[in-house]
């Protein structure tokens, strides 16, 4: 078994998870850890390993569904996923990693979560950074700029980069929560709504 590495306060919830997906893989093993253990609701964090490789990051897993209305004040046992529902989630994000990691409009960041970019202008430079239109991508928090990280991206499955009629981005991924789109807008800053 590949125990999920934390001190999360539900990481029996993904370790049983991860034993039911790895018992379909023949030559791949899933690890995975969280990256926050304060949050109950944090991503856990995927890396696959093969027989002849180093652990290779594919993606994101949430043991919570992502989907409603105030769904930061919803409580965990509300929002939990089932041992086969995230078993499933993790099986694929080893497919689509299979899937994605040699085509040309596809991004991975350095925890493996695939950006569909298409034709868009759109790439991570040499420090980490979201660069889109040869701009940096940022966000306002706290009347502050902070340049964003792609690996801040975090997502179970695929983002797609959708450019707008009006010049704008959306980033459209699993996340169905109210209020929790994701938008870049001209000026090269990360909305929500």
């Amino acid at each position: 078994m590949a125990a999920a590495v934390s001190n999360h306060p539900h990481v029996d919830l993904l370790n049983k998870a991860l034993e039911k997906a790895n018992e379909q893989l023949s030559e791949q093993t899933v690890i995975a850890y969280f990256s926050e253990p304060e949050n109950g609701k944090s991503p856990a964090f995927l890396s696959l390993i093969t027989q002849k490789d180093y652990p290779t990051p594919i993606g994101a897993v949430h043991v919570v569904h992502l989907i409603g209305e105030n769904w930061d004040e919803i409580p965990f046992d509300q929002l939990k996923k089932a041992v086969p529902k995230v078993a499933q989630a993790i099986l694929k994000a080893v497919k689509i990693n299979e899937e994605v990691k040699d085509r040309q409009d596809v991004l991975l960041t350095k925890r493996g979560v695939p950006l569909i970019i298409g034709e868009n202008d759109i790439r991570i430079d040499d420090q980490g950074y979201l660069v889109i239109d040869g701009e940096i991508v940022t966000i306002r928090k706290n009347d502050k700029i902070i340049k964003i990280l792609a690996e801040k991206i975090v997502s179970e499955g695929k983002c797609h980069f959708i450019k707008l009629d009006n010049g704008h981005y959306e980033i459209t991924d699993s996340d169905k929560r109210s209020g929790k789109g994701m938008f870049i807008n001209l000026e090269k800053v990360i909305i929500r709504a």
